[in-house]
């Protein structure tokens, strides 16, 4: 997946988590901030801190809490997640 292939998959994904059911706010509002510091990674990528490592718990676990519930977001933001540790980022 390119930088602009994982833009497309992060827009289409603010446009799927608008649609979807949440049991509190602070889970979409938690979703909405992962997007947000995905995106600023893509923007500052060239001298940026990686967003989080693979065995980053805190990254982990806001994707763990989604898959009972919405688990077509978890796989989307695993995608998401492996893109960019392929791009260094």
């Amino acid at each position: 997946m390119n930088k602009q292939e994982l833009r497309e998959t992060l827009e289409q994904l603010r446009t799927d988590i608008r649609s979807l059911s949440f049991r509190d706010e602070n889970s979409r509002a938690r979703i909405n901030q992962l997007i947000s510091a995905i995106e600023r990674q893509l923007e500052n990528a060239s001298g940026a801190a990686p967003l989080a490592s693979p065995n980053d718990e805190g990254l982990a676990s806001t994707i763990t809490q989604f898959e009972a519930e919405h688990p077509q977001l978890a796989m989307t933001l695993n995608r998401i997640v492996s893109a960019l540790s392929s791009m260094g980022i």
